[in-house]
């Protein structure tokens, strides 16, 4: 209809521009590029048919995971559940086993059967055991504080008793005087056994009188020249 029709009225004017558009389009090379895209296309077309497969797939497998996922999870919430309940219980069976294992051990005169026995005894040796773990741990914690590592109680020696060097001029000098020694030696004593509840002297140290020198003359001179 539009060869018939609209071509026919077409003017020269218009004609004229309508070839040099054709003119100016390079259809030929328009039609490479395209058959080059379509080839391209064409090549694709099997793999993307591919690909959208294991899309596919991909997301089935998704899918079945999750549920297996949530499934786990749920078994691994029962789970938890079940050992909590199970905890428990076994605390309070061993509360029920211990009040037993107490009651019958102050009832032991009473006749048992030796299977009973055997769980009482066992039992008992555990508890005993675990005790025992518990008090050693402790001791161990004890010794390792540092308030335990000093002692107390113990008297410290007083370093203040000891006879100085004046208290035993002191001595020469009422010697020198004609002190009676019976006083002296009361002093002595007495200085003594401070020194001995201070920790300085010990017990079992013999008693030695405390003798006094006396000042003797020199006689170097004379008794050189007798020598000679």
């Amino acid at each position: 209809e539009y060869l018939k029709h609209k071509l026919p009225d077409m003017g020269q004017q218009m004609y004229h521009k309508v070839m040099k558009k054709v003119h100016s389009l390079d259809i030929s090379r328009q039609l490479s590029d395209y058959a080059i895209e379509y080839a391209v296309l064409r090549e694709e077309m099997p793999r993307m048919a591919a690909l959208t497969d294991d899309n596919r797939k991909l997301n089935a497998d998704k899918i079945r995971m999750t549920n297996e996922l949530d499934a786990a999870m749920d078994a691994i919430t029962n789970y938890q559940k079940t050992v909590s309940r199970l905890e428990s219980q076994n605390k309070m069976l061993e509360q029920q086993l211990t009040l037993l294992s107490r009651y019958l051990t102050a009832h032991h005169k009473q006749e048992l059967p030796l299977e009973i026995k055997k769980i009482i005894q066992n039992y008992s040796k555990k508890i005993s055991f675990s005790s025992k773990i518990l008090k050693f741990g402790n001791n161990d914690e004890d010794e390792e504080s540092p308030k335990n590592k000093f002692k107390t109680g113990q008297s410290a020696p007083n370093l203040f008793a000891k006879i100085s060097r004046e208290e035993v001029l002191n001595a020469v000098n009422k010697e020198k005087n004609r002190v009676s020694p019976e006083t002296d030696r009361k002093h002595f004593l007495m200085k003594k056994s401070q020194s001995v509840h201070s920790g300085l002297i010990a017990n079992n140290l013999k008693q030695y009188p405390l003798k006094v020198l006396e000042e003797k003359s020199e006689n170097r001179s004379y008794t050189f020249r007798t020598d000679i």
